[in-house]
């Protein structure tokens, strides 16, 4: 009996929703961003912190002083002025706004 009450338990408050997909390209992640900021730097953020671990090397430097909302910016800002990438897949490009606007020195 307590084993089926826990199994309803479980299955009553386990939520049924799923956190929708990273957009494929640029375009769509800017689309994203333009209407939902909180999506669009957990993207960003999820991006770089699967980048992080292991032996992989991140080849950018954010500095301890700048808010995860400048850092959006920063990147959103970067990808808006290359209307060329609207096409590109997101995660490697987010990845290149990164390195472009914070380089290790």
């Amino acid at each position: 009996m307590i084993a089926a009450l826990t199994a309803f338990v479980v299955m009553a408050y386990t939520p049924t929703w799923a956190e929708p997909p990273r957009p494929a390209t640029v375009g769509e992640f800017l689309s994203v961003c333009e209407t939902d900021p909180g999506r669009c730097a957990d993207g960003l953020f999820d991006v770089i912190y699967e980048h992080s671990y292991g032996d992989q090397l991140l080849g950018f430097c954010i500095p301890d002083k700048d808010t995860p909302e400048q850092i959006m910016a920063v990147a959103v800002r970067w990808l808006e002025a290359r209307p060329e990438l609207a096409a590109a897949e997101t995660d490697p490009t987010l990845l290149k706004a990164m390195e472009a606007n914070y380089p290790c020195r």
